[in-house]
């Protein structure tokens, strides 16, 4: 044995000492702590790697000689034999996953000696993947992540990680890199990695009852040492699994695999900070899963969340062994089976602010379900409620006071019972309540009345989605503009390049269709040649689309213009003594008034990086009555576009866009801009306009002047008289480079067609002239414009070009 006296020490530092670090009798020391004062009874080793160099270290050694043996004394009984040592478990390594949005560039290898595992490339995007990985006990081991495009795992397409545990013990955390990342380690690991062994608690149950596998999952949002959880047996209260405020890693997975009897437990995650794990800081949230089936989730929440199971999950019915008497009362009549109810709830701008609960009103209203808060916006969130015969009421609370429509999104809830609706509200303030008795006792039907008057007329409209190539990021909603009500939704799908049809009846009146996109790249043309189309079933269009961003609003009125159903003709009445009369001829029904043209108007939105500042009203200019608004929760991506469609029909209006911050779209927080286009025609466009801009324009636009022929006809000119000069015009062309100038070039053709073309009016023959051109450029991020003099009556045509294919937005 040795006494170690450290002279200095300073080498690289980690947690667990995985870089450098001297070790001691199987305890390792690094950073600029030492073994200073410690005897060392076997060999020292010396670990290092290559990556960081520090000042190194120096230790004295002093040579100790151990104590003399004490005389003998009188026989003493045998010393009891030392514990055994404490044993490493068995080297069961778990490669833990969670892919980013392009999981085939992903592989991974694990060497060590003459073994070696290869992992990838991988098919599901933003998917956790736990693979268990078996190898040798003892040796030195080579972890290298690969990303074939080099952006690693984290952070530009999706919040990818990897982690390497061993025995729950984990060993490596990583994801943000460029094309590879490498960890060495050994194996077995320092025993001072582990807990400390423990005497095993006496047993609490039986040993022959049935074990089952518990796996608690957490993703951590920004601020992990907000959060603990705890799982207690509720039968004794006593805690099972827990963890006090141990989460060091933010927005990274963290799995814990428990071993349970049969029992009933409840599960409870804190924050400290009240926030929960989504959605402000980030999109955490936490699973319980029992085998492989998720029994509970959660992630917006304020201060705890819970959840209550019990094991096994399914109960099973085993007959009582014949031996012990039957303690249940005798046979009577069987008790009805439960109702089941559906409740949908869709969310408004502000999930976070939405609860719900069921109560048992004769059992003084105790809470028999609850749901809510809610993590994501504009989302319908769905729940199967099974309740036994008795009388309850449903409230859904608000924490804001402001309901779920229409201030902040057009949010609702529903209640149904089969197909039934029973109740459903949206527009309320803190609480909305709704009590009802099962089973329900339903009126007899009635026979239809007919009245005398004809009937609402009502249109059957077809909503057509054809599908891109990620059909479950579609969905759509179809609302009235009157009530708010919406009256069908759509979607998310799962086969690519197929058509889905709805078919709805509607009737007159005024109607919005918005379509949603989760990715944000619609659902054409980057993956596939999505669409969307809304019809009559005669065939006429009443709108239709695809190219969007991450929504496209669409509005439309019915009736469309079709003739009005014929007038029945009435029975008349029938007397046996006297012959039949005819029918009274009824007056030839009036030919509907025509209806007035409509005309759409496309108002497009590019955000800059603060979108909610945004708004707009469109007025008729004439009486100052509003058309169309729409409120900023509609703008909550930056640097996207965001389409609206409007019909109008003749008149003068004024369109208004707002910025609350008063810095407009362009130019201090990114080029945002706004167009508006009336049948395809470019009717103004705009961005920096400091807090407001109006503009006012007519419907129809004034036409176009006539297109002149390609060559004018001439008159003939005279002897010594000099022919009349061409009219001529300015073509301005503008353009504001990316990231990549060098990528950007463009050029202005002028068409000449030969002789026998003139006139045509088509460019079919035509020889081709470069008048213009422009780029590469060098100087990213700036506007260039070039103004070239053009000759009325030629065709001409613009081409932009981009080298790496990506454009001039809006990826660089």
């Amino acid at each position: 044995p040795v006494l170690l006296e450290v002279v200095t020490f300073s080498v690289e530092s980690s947690s667990d000492c995985s870089y450098d670090r001297i070790q001691v009798d199987g305890h390792n020391y690094c950073g600029t702590v030492g073994p200073d004062g410690v005897v060392a009874m076997e060999e020292i080793i010396w670990r290092s790697d290559s990556s960081v160099v520090l000042g190194g270290w120096e230790i004295c050694a002093t040579a100790q000689t151990l104590p003399s043996p004490l005389p003998l004394s009188p026989p003493q009984p045998s010393p009891l034999p030392p514990p055994p040592p404490y044993t490493l478990p068995e080297a069961t390594l778990v490669f833990a996953l969670h892919t980013d949005r392009f999981p085939s560039e992903t592989t991974v290898t694990l060497e060590g000696g003459t073994h070696l595992v290869s992992l990838g490339p991988f098919d599901l995007s933003l998917t956790t993947y736990d693979i268990p990985l078996q190898v040798p006990t003892v040796g030195d081991f080579v972890l290298t992540v690969y990303d074939s495009a080099g952006d690693g795992l984290c952070c530009d397409f999706g919040q990818g990680r990897y982690s390497l545990f061993y025995n729950n013990v984990r060993i490596k955390l990583g994801g943000k890199f460029t094309y590879s990342e490498t960890t060495f380690f050994s194996l077995p690991l320092p025993p001072d990695v582990f807990p400390p062994p423990m005497s095993p608690p006496p047993p609490r149950y039986p040993p022959a009852e049935r074990l089952h596998f518990v796996k608690v999952v957490i993703l951590t949002d920004r601020y992990p040492a907000e959060t603990s959880w705890q799982l207690r047996n509720s039968e004794d209260g006593g805690i099972v699994a827990h963890r006090d405020n141990e989460l060091s890693v933010g927005e990274t997975f963290h799995n814990v695999t428990l071993t349970l009897p049969s029992g009933n437990y409840v599960f409870s995650i804190f924050d400290t900070a009240s926030d929960g794990l989504c959605c402000n800081y980030g999109d955490g949230y936490w699973e319980v899963w029992v085998y492989n089936v998720r029994i509970g989730t959660g992630a917006a929440f304020l201060r705890t969340d819970t959840l209550a199971f019990s094991l096994p999950v399914q109960q099973e019915n085993r007959p009582k062994p014949p031996s012990q008497p039957d303690p249940s009362p005798a046979p009577g009549p069987a008790a009805p089976p439960p109702r089941s109810l559906l409740l949908s709830v869709t969310t408004d701008s502000f999930p976070v602010e939405t609860t719900w609960q069921i109560v048992n009103n004769a059992l003084d209203e105790a809470i028999v379900v609850s749901g809510g808060p809610f993590a994501k916006a504009a989302t319908t969130y769905n729940t199967t409620i099974s309740l036994a015969d008795g009388e309850y009421k449903l409230s859904v609370f608000d924490s804001y006071g402001n309901g779920l429509c229409c201030s902040q999104g057009y949010g609702r809830w529903v209640l149904y019972f089969g197909s039934m609706e029973l109740a459903s509200g949206a527009s309320f303030a803190s609480q909305d309540n709704f009590a009802f008795v099962l089973p329900f006792s339903l009126p007899p039907v009635q026979p239809l009345a007919l009245p005398p008057s004809l009937p609402p007329t009502t249109t059957e409209v077809i909503l057509r989605v054809f599908t891109d190539g990620y059909p479950f990021e579609t969905r759509w909603r179809l609302r009235s503009r009157s009530t708010s009500a919406i009256i069908v939704e759509g979607g998310p799908y799962n086969a690519t390049s197929t058509h889905y049809n709805t078919s709805v009846y509607l009737a007159d009146g005024n109607y919005e269709f918005t379509i949603f996109d989760s990715y944000g790249d619609g659902i054409c043309c980057s993956h596939g040649e999505g669409s969307w189309r809304i019809f009559t079933a005669e065939g006429m269009t009443l709108r239709q689309g695809g190219d969007f961003e991450d929504s496209e609003i669409a509005f439309f009125t019915l009736p469309v213009g079709s003739s009005p159903p014929a007038l029945p003709l009435p029975i008349p009445q029938m007397k046996p003594s006297a012959p039949p009369q005819p029918p009274p001829k009824l007056p030839e029904p009036s030919a509907p008034p025509p209806q007035p043209p409509s005309y759409d108007l496309l108002i497009s939105i590019f955000t800059d990086a603060y979108p909610t500042d945004v708004s707009w009203a469109l007025n008729d200019a004439s009486s100052g009555e509003l058309r169309e608004s729409t409120e900023s929760f509609l703008y909550f991506e930056e640097y996207t576009f965001v389409n609206t469609t409007v019909s109008l029909v003749s008149g003068t209006y004024s369109f208004t866009i707002v910025d609350a911050y008063s810095d407009g779209l362009c130019c201090e927080y990114g080029r945002g801009f706004y167009l508006l286009e009336l049948q395809g025609r470019l009717v103004h466009t705009g961005a920096e306009f400091g807090s407001n801009e109006t503009v006012t324009f007519s419907v129809p636009l004034a036409p176009l002047p006539p297109a002149a022929p390609p060559f004018p006809n001439l008159p003939h000119s005279q002897p010594g008289s000099s022919p009349p000069s061409p009219q001529t015009s300015i073509i301005r062309i503008t353009i504001l480079t990316d990231n990549f100038p060098s990528e950007t070039s463009w050029q202005l053709s002028q068409y000449l067609w030969p002789a026998d073309a003139i006139g045509s009016g088509t460019s079919e023959d035509a020889a081709e002239s470069i008048i213009a051109q422009g780029g590469p450029y060098a100087t990213k991020n700036t506007e260039n414009v070039v103004e070239q003099p053009a000759e009325y009556g030629y065709w001409y045509r613009f081409q932009i070009y981009d080298s790496l294919g990506d454009g001039v937005c809006c990826s660089y």
